[in-house]
């Protein structure tokens, strides 16, 4: 898939992604996603994707420490399959996607789209890691360094795909030499499909991998 190494947000339609997973090997697997539109580099503000899926298998402990989301919470959404076409259709409206470590993203997305029985997403992406190695003299390209060199304060510990989806839609409009208003990150919904879980019993019941109707 092509990388373009500084696309301009005037040039056409932007969509900002990030992911967070189960963990970071090849079989983990979609948690949430988190996207943001630009348009003439502008946020269109209305055009906002955030959801949650049931990944079918426990997360890493690092991994949810880093995305919060408990395994019984996790258990009572929906499967991505349920949303990939939809999602797949949204994605379609960009002429770039932009991400933070796109390798990354676009490895959890593709499995998904592929368990899904549907074609790869082939809109050309953009890694603001690697413009980050390229243009910054930074010790690590890491979302949060990057967000201190361009002076961005990030809110809490926790990572959301929709709060990231924006810090890296402002370190991709800083590459650019364009500043970016971020809105007010405090306050961001949860995402869309989000479902309360009941109350968990006594002691959780022992987790299955198999498939659900």
């Amino acid at each position: 898939m092509s990388k373009l190494p500084f696309a301009h947000p005037a040039s056409g339609r932007i969509i900002v992604l990030d992911t967070e997973t189960t963990g970071l090997a090849k079989d983990d697997r979609l948690i949430t996603l988190g996207a943001v539109s630009l348009e003439d580099g502008e946020l269109v503000s209305q055009r906002t994707l955030y959801l949650i899926f049931d990944p079918m298998m426990k997360s890493n402990p690092f991994a949810q420490r880093v995305h919060g989301f408990d395994e019984w919470t996790l258990r009572h959404q929906d499967m991505f399959g349920s949303y990939a076409r939809k999602v797949r259709d949204w994605l379609g409206w960009a002429d770039t996607l932009v991400m933070h470590n796109a390798s990354f993203d676009m490895r959890f997305l593709q499995g998904e789209m592929k368990r899904a029985g549907l074609p790869e997403i082939t809109t050309p992406n953009y890694c603001t890691m690697k413009a980050a190695r390229e243009m910054w003299p930074l010790e690590s390209a890491r979302l949060d360094r990057c967000l201190e060199h361009c002076g961005i304060e990030r809110r809490g510990t926790r990572h959301g795909a929709l709060e990231d989806a924006l810090l890296t839609a402002a370190i991709f409009m800083r590459q650019q030499g364009i500043e970016f208003r971020l809105p007010d990150i405090s306050k961001l919904p949860p995402p869309r499909n989000f479902r309360l879980p009941p109350p968990p019993p006594g002691k959780l019941a022992a987790f299955s991998d198999a498939p659900r109707a």
